[in-house]
């Protein structure tokens, strides 16, 4: 078990799945005590958050990233470049997700982004700001192209 590599986070920081989502597995967290539950979300076996919500309809599930997961918490914690590595490869592959980073909730204005290039780098700031380089975090929405 390593340690979190991102000791900041902004306010909030998710992503909606579909629950279809090719390598998408949720597992409850099994603690020194026993099972959890704590449905931890991992894609090709890394772990990416935690599983916070579902649609009514159970269709899509809501994650909050690896930079909203309590550090304390001895989780399977991938290093940093693991982390976006596999995020690059889960908004490259996937289809209908949506992908939300604020700093401070509701006292910026949401921008969108459009192209999954300019997506990543966004990420990529917020991930940097939270690892603690002294950075901007961006405050976000981005979804996959149509």
């Amino acid at each position: 078990m390593g340690i979190n590599p991102f000791p900041i986070a902004p306010d909030a920081m998710f992503l909606r799945l579909n629950m279809s989502t090719k390598s998408l597995l949720i597992q409850n967290f099994e603690s020194e005590w026993g099972l959890t539950d704590e449905r931890l979300c991992y894609f090709d076996d890394v772990l990416i958050g935690l599983a916070s919500d579902t649609s009514t309809d159970g269709k899509q599930i809501y994650i909050s990233l690896l930079p909203k997961l309590d550090s304390t918490r001895q989780y399977p914690w991938p290093d940093r470049a693991m982390f976006i590595l596999v995020m690059t490869k889960l908004l490259s592959t996937s289809k209908d997700w949506l992908l939300i980073c604020e700093r401070d909730v509701d006292q910026t204005k949401l921008n969108h982004i459009n192209g999954l290039e300019e997506t990543l780098i966004a990420l990529n700031t917020a991930l940097a700001f939270s690892a603690g380089e002294p950075i901007h975090c961006p405050t976000f929405s981005a979804s996959s192209p149509i």
